[in-house]
Formats: structure tokens, C-alpha cells, sequence
């Protein structure tokens, strides 16, 4: 009986261990968590706060984020995700350089802007969509990036921008309780300090928010699925030393939960997000 119990101790107390101990292999690396980290997908784990590591250029950085903020890295016109299967709200390629009516990439032509308000233009139409107090300054012809590809679609969305801060941005025209994700492509400028703090607000407590240096990653995509509670998304550009260069924004439609596999994850003391 004794050593019955024993027995017993020894398998509940290696169950615990496997709970406990979650690794995960990242560039050559483990990843060790020191709790049990299994997905929770509920309301309650969306809206924490957590630590995220930038794998994209393997520095180790870490980077303050609420969970609904996804970073996706960009290569080349696949690596977007942009596809005419999808239902697009707004189409902006920001910045007074590139393709004059703006890029296109896998089929779907962007609407070319450098103005802070306007009304979206989807497949060369007027829509009931719109946009206000966005960032106002622009500019054009950067520097090429070695991580886009030469003569891509996503090379000349990424040629220019729109530039700024301390403003609070809206999508309007939106359909109160359809499910949206909005897209801000980003990429780094020069070798400054460029840690910059944006929020997402869709109301109803719908809300997130991300503070980062896009100078120390590549070419990317900040995305926030939301559900607004009426027909508006508002997204916060805060203050800092330098402004935030928005080269695009996307806002699409979505049916499931379905996002491109991520290219960051966490690098907390606490948990690890697999």
C-alpha cells in the first residue's frame, strides 16, 4: 500500500512537471517557461499585457504590447497577405512618391494618398468609407531596404510615407459588431531611436496598444482585429522624440480567425506564448 502511494505521488508530481515546463525551439534556441502555458482562448488572455521578442532581426529585444497586436514581418508581395479574395474598407499607400495611383500588390491596387481626411476609393469607386485626422506630413523616396524585394509591389508601398504624432486617427463608415483587422505597415527609417507608443480603441472596451522602436525591426505589419461598437476605429499616434512614419494601411473584412503565423514571440519571465 505504501509503496502504492508512492507510485501515485511520483506520476501526479511528473504530470506537473510537463504542465510546468514548456520549451519551444526558436533559432537554434530553447525557450523555457517556468509555468503552464497552455493556449487559454478567452476573452480575459486577449486582453493582458505582454512581453514580446522581436525575432525578426534576432536581437533579443524586448517590447511592450497588449495581446490583440500582432506583428507580422514583410519580404516580398506574398509575404503581405494581400489577396482580391479578400473585402477591403481602405486601400491607403501613403506618401508623395512611388506609383502615382498607388501600388498594387497580388492583384489589388491601392488608393494613393498624402492627405490627413478622404473618402476611400476601392477597385476605382467611391465607397461610403473614410478616414480623418491621420498623419499629415509626407515624404518619398526612401532609401531602399535589402529585406524587400527590388521591383516588388510592397517595394513601392514602402518607397514613401505619411509622417507624425499626437494625433487620434479614425476609420469611419464601419459596420457596428462586424469583425474588421486593420493593418499599419511600417518599416525602419534611419539608425535614431524611434520608440513610439500607438493605441487601438473600437469602444466597448475593444482596446490595445503597443509601444516599439520600428528602427530595430524589419519591414512589417502591426495588426489589430476588432469589433467596433459602432462604425469607427479610432488609433491613438501618442507623443514622442521623433515621429511615426505610416507607408500604408489596410482594413479588411474578416470571417474567422485566420491571421499569418506570427513572427514574434513572448519573452517574459512569466509565460511564452507558442
Amino acid at each position: 500500500m505504501r509503496l502504492l502511494s508512492i507510485l501515485l505521488i511520483c506520476v501526479l508530481a511528473y504530470q506537473n512537471f510537463c504542465l510546468q515546463a514548456v520549451v519551444a525551439e526558436t533559432a537554434g534556441q530553447s525557450v523555457v517557461s517556468t509555468k503552464s502555458v497552455l493556449p487559454v482562448l478567452n476573452e480575459e488572455r486577449l486582453h493582458q499585457d505582454w512581453m514580446y521578442q522581436d525575432h525578426g532581426l534576432n536581437t533579443g529585444q524586448c517590447f511592450a504590447s497588449s495581446a490583440p497586436v500582432k506583428f507580422y514581418d514583410l519580404t516580398d508581395d506574398p509575404s503581405t497577405g494581400i489577396s482580391e479574395s479578400k473585402i477591403y474598407t481602405h486601400l491607403l499607400d501613403y506618401g508623395k512618391a512611388g506609383v502615382a495611383g498607388g501600388a498594387e500588390i497580388n492583384g489589388v491596387a491601392f488608393q494613393k494618398t498624402t492627405e490627413r481626411n478622404g473618402i476611400c476609393v476601392i477597385r476605382g469607386e467611391k465607397t461610403n468609407y473614410g478616414w480623418k485626422n491621420g498623419l499629415g506630413n509626407s515624404w518619398g523616396n526612401i532609401a531602399d531596404d535589402p529585406a524587400i524585394a527590388k521591383n516588388s509591389g510592397l517595394r513601392d508601398l514602402l518607397n514613401d510615407c505619411n509622417y507624425g504624432q499626437n494625433t487620434e486617427m479614425q476609420l469611419t463608415g464601419l459596420t457596428s459588431g462586424k469583425t474588421y483587422e486593420v493593418r499599419i505597415y511600417c518599416r525602419k527609417y534611419n539608425n535614431e531611436n524611434r520608440t513610439f507608443p500607438i493605441s487601438f480603441d473600437a469602444g466597448n472596451g475593444n482596446q490595445a496598444s503597443v509601444t516599439y522602436d520600428y528602427n530595430q525591426r524589419t519591414p512589417h505589419v502591426l495588426a489589430f482585429r476588432y469589433v467596433p461598437q459602432n462604425s469607427a476605429l479610432t488609433i491613438r499616434f501618442g507623443k514622442a522624440a521623433q515621429n511615426y512614419d505610416i507607408h500604408a494601411l489596410t482594413n479588411e473584412e474578416v470571417t474567422e480567425s485566420l491571421p499569418l503565423a506570427e513572427t514574434t514571440k513572448d519573452c517574459s519571465t512569466e509565460s511564452a506564448m507558442l
